[in-house]
């Protein structure tokens, strides 16, 4: 599967400017999607952060994976929907996102 790379998230910068994401950080995104939130803010978390970032699709995880390479160290996939959330993740983060808008892949 090859990242497509005309995807851009919607309202990424108001979205970095409400997080305010910084070094270290453990972020915790229940909607992982084809990670374009996720690369802008494992660049802010550095190295020392984690991403972690769930999604239900299979798809959606692939792509992510390819596109957030760079990141792979700070980064854990979980492949679940959000709703199961209790069951998959116990840990502690700082950050919790979620976007719950309309997947653009999932209507295409």
């Amino acid at each position: 599967m090859t990242y497509k790379p005309h995807h851009q998230p919607v309202l990424l910068k108001e979205t970095l400017e409400l997080l305010s994401p910084t070094k270290g950080e453990t972020v915790l995104d229940v909607t992982l999607g084809l990670g374009g939130h996720a690369l802008e803010i494992c660049k802010h978390i550095g190295n020392t952060g984690t991403y972690i970032g769930l999604d239900a699709d299979e798809a959606n995880i692939a792509i992510a994976k390819e596109r957030l390479a760079d990141y792979s160290e700070q980064l854990q996939v979980i492949h679940s929907n959000m709703a199961e959330l209790p069951n998959v993740f116990s840990g502690t983060v700082d950050i919790v996102f979620a976007d719950l808008g309309l997947s653009s892949p999932h209507i295409d």
